[in-house]
């Protein structure tokens, strides 16, 4: 499946935003997103929000997923989550 451009602005930059969040803080995506302050559809927001949860479970980032109800809330730890 091909990824709009805003789409994926939006996932690399909230990328970027929660790297520069302190350790110890606990965040939603839609925190990130309100950081980023770019507009794009609400497909492209759920898909880059999905996009990002994955890369939390499968990657080796430091964030973990501390509430899975909805919305996932996640934590920035020190190291990675592996």
């Amino acid at each position: 499946m091909q990824k709009s451009k805003a789409q994926n602005h939006l996932y690399k930059a909230t990328i970027g935003v929660a790297f520069r969040l302190p350790i110890g803080t606990i965040f939603h995506f839609n925190d990130l997103s309100k950081c980023v302050n770019h507009q794009c559809n609400t497909a492209d927001q759920q898909e880059a929000a999905r996009r990002f949860s994955h890369l939390v479970k499968h990657g080796d980032v430091p964030f973990i997923i501390v509430d899975f109800s909805y919305p996932l809330t996640y934590m920035r730890v020190k190291g990675g989550n592996n």
